[in-house]
């Protein structure tokens, strides 16, 4: 059974994704606070609109960053299977001719 590993690279693009999602989820949180009324204090609508303001650019940083380093990383996977694959005909093509060239055989 061929069992796939992720590389590194995937690993990291989906933790990336998972926590820029998160800091999405908080500065929408944030910001959400804020435009109920729950931030009353002039600290807390500060605090919520910059800081979900923040927390929400970070995250979308972090989604797209993550999204262009899963692509890459699968289209390196998939140079690689092309890769092997080439080498694997090669080599069979190699075989036949050899066998061809071999009365014996």
């Amino acid at each position: 059974m061929n069992h796939k590993k992720k590389s590194p690279d995937t690993r990291r693009a989906i933790l990336w994704g998972v926590g820029g999602a998160y800091i999405l989820y908080l500065g929408y949180t944030l910001l959400q606070s804020y435009l109920s009324g729950e931030a009353t204090a002039q600290k807390d609508v500060l605090l919520c609109t910059i800081g979900g303001g923040a927390f929400l650019l970070i995250g979308v940083v972090l989604v797209i960053l993550a999204l262009r380093q899963g692509m890459a990383a699968l289209r390196a996977q998939a140079a690689e299977m092309d890769r092997v694959e080439a080498e694997e005909r090669a080599a069979l093509e190699s075989k036949t001719m050899e066998d061809e060239d071999d009365p014996q055989a």
